[in-house]
């Protein structure tokens, strides 16, 4: 299966701008050109003695003939002899196995065995953020659950939901109080609300081998063993990142599945379109994550739904009525005969809308009638937990990209309801890349209040000009709270799903609430490598991990969905 060339970011991650990464790319062009280059001159010969590849000038049989000429010629008469039937054979040697045995087009045939002066170690270049998992607590864990019992509101906390508010006033001449069926003269009794929690813990890991053949093939130009224990860690720890940020467990203390989208419609209308004219049939799914189809990481489908007779010009409209709890998006599947396994992927959305102009495609995967939006072997991921309206601090559907008219307005809105609610005061936003970019356009070119986009300025753009050029920056880095005055920083992750903006609290603003974090990630065995036996021709390995993620106070926290 082809994949997708590596971006010049991605190649080199350690370049700082554009201008360095071409010339990063200019000296790996440079290097690659030399190595080649060495290796059909002679420079890098292979030792038969040690079975690897040696740097230096190749024996060049002329040259060496014409040495031993001179070395026979130096040598007085008496020790000449003795040395003559050395130099024999080492000009046999040099002559026949050196001169014909390994040449550009060795072996016969020229299938070109042509030893390349490679680096060692291999340069990885695979980008590893985890900046979430980075900034998360971590705990040790004991036994098989983790459980513990929370005060979410008392009187006066004004908690939604929570211990109702009163005043503190009452007069101590009158019975004010009942204390366990006892009218008597006390203050009245404030009021609690609580919760047990109980999550079960999970494991997680991978594996990686290394045949012998490769390893051995390997031997001076890298350890393979070791670039497989490299790999095999940074590849459970970013596991571990979306892990963190949207899965979905069903087991003990968990979100469960998702629901099917309800009251799905599909509307053929309009005009401008390429659709060819048939009845097509519709279904729906609900995103926990990333999809591509065919079952990662979707609720079962929706209800089919058709379209009735399309007239070739039509657009067909899909909408979703009624969006399940905990959906960060959806797929659609569309068929010309009714029935999950006539229908096709043609991909996904956010909001609660997607408008088709083409014919769909017949050769995507077909919806699976079973759920796979969460799973019994998975915790709950940070978006998993607030896009459930019972925990989450704030949730809200857009469904409409973010206003051009007042820029900023939801995370006004949103910000301003969590302060009120439970005193929360997010660190930190985080989006996806195009959502930041969106956003900084937004902030930058400003709004009128009125729906003209663009008619108004926003903030000043700094220009700084000198013998180079021009430089301009605009990146929005900061928002600024309106309930509290805290500056939040805006950050983006590559793994963050579509349409998803997270308002994260990384610390509780009560000191005595016992609580390190609003999630912790709680262990009984952290991770851990673990090198199998050779039963087989290989070198076998594992990550081990055993743990949950727990959320301690996902009211501190919220989410934007839907963000077009």
């Amino acid at each position: 299966m082809p994949s997708r060339a590596s971006t010049l970011k991605q190649m080199f991650s350690h370049a700082e701008g554009s201008a360095d990464r071409a010339r990063c790319l200019e000296a790996y062009k440079e290097a690659m050109a030399k190595s080649i280059a060495d290796a059909r001159g002679g420079k890098v010969r292979f030792n038969r003695e040690t079975g690897r590849l040696a740097k230096g000038m190749a024996a060049d049989p002329g040259r060496l003939n014409q040495f031993f000429d001179n070395l026979t010629k130096s040598l007085p008469a008496e020790q000449l002899a003795g040395l003559q039937a050395d130099l024999s054979e080492m000009r046999a040697y040099l002559g026949t196995d050196v001169a014909k045995d390994w040449t550009p087009s060795n072996p016969v045939g020229g299938t070109g065995l042509t030893p390349y002066d490679l680096v060692a170690p291999a340069e990885v270049l695979v980008p590893h953020d985890t900046p979430v998992r980075n900034s998360t607590p971590r705990a040790k864990g004991n036994g098989n659950a983790r459980k513990f019992k929370r005060i979410d509101s008392y009187t006066n906390a004004g908690i939604p939901g929570g211990a109702a508010a009163a005043l503190p006033f009452f007069s101590s001449a009158s019975s004010t109080s009942t204390w366990n069926g006892l009218t008597l003269n006390r203050p009245p009794k404030i009021s609690y609300t609580g919760s047990d929690h109980s999550v079960g813990y999970v494991e997680l890991g991978f594996s990686d081998q290394v045949n012998y053949l490769a390893m051995f093939e390997a031997l001076g130009f890298d350890d393979l063993t070791a670039l497989s224990h490299t790999a095999l860690l940074w590849s459970h720890l970013l596991g571990e990142e979306r892990a963190m940020l949207y899965g979905r467990g069903s087991g003990t203390g968990y979100e469960g599945a998702i629901s099917a989208p309800s009251g799905v419609t599909a509307v053929a209308s309009g005009s401008g379109a390429t659709i060819a004219n048939a009845t097509y049939y519709v279904y729906v799914t609900a995103l926990s994550g990333p999809s591509t189809g065919g079952g990662n990481f979707e609720s079962v489908p929706s209800t089919v739904v058709n379209t009735g007779a399309t007239t070739g010009a039509d657009t067909i409209t899909i909408t979703v009525g009624t969006e399940p709890a905990g959906a960060l998006g959806y797929a659609y599947y569309i068929g010309t005969t009714t029935g999950p396994t006539n229908a096709h992927f043609q991909g996904t959305f956010v909001g609660n809308q997607v408008v088709i102009h083409t014919t769909p495609g017949t050769s995507g995967a077909n919806p699976l009638t079973t759920d796979t939006s969460a799973s019994a072997l998975a915790y709950d991921g940070n978006l998993t937990v607030l896009a459930d309206p019972a925990q989450s601090g704030y949730v809200a559907r857009l469904n409409a990209p973010f206003s051009t008219s007042n820029p900023g307005s939801e995370f006004d809105t949103a910000l301003t309801t969590m302060w009120e609610n439970n005193a929360a005061d997010p660190e930190e936003i985080w989006l996806t890349g195009s959502l930041r970019t969106e956003l900084n356009q937004l902030m930058r070119i400003g709004g009128t209040g009125s729906g003209t986009y663009g008619a108004a300025s926003g903030y000043r753009t700094s220009v700084e000009t000198g013998d180079n050029g021009v430089t301009m920056s605009t990146t929005v880095t900061g928002y600024v709270n309106p309930a509290t005055g805290r500056v939040v920083d805006i950050n983006v992750h590559r793994f963050m799903p579509n349409g998803c903006a997270w308002l994260r609290s990384t610390s509780i603003p009560i000191q005595d609430s016992h609580v390190p974090a609003p999630s912790v990630a709680v262990n009984v065995q952290d991770y851990m490598a673990i090198d199998w036996p050779d039963i087989q021709m290989s070198k076998d390995t594992s990550t081990y991990q055993v743990g949950t993620l727990v959320h301690h106070a996902p009211a501190w926290s919220g989410v934007l969905l839907g963000v077009k």
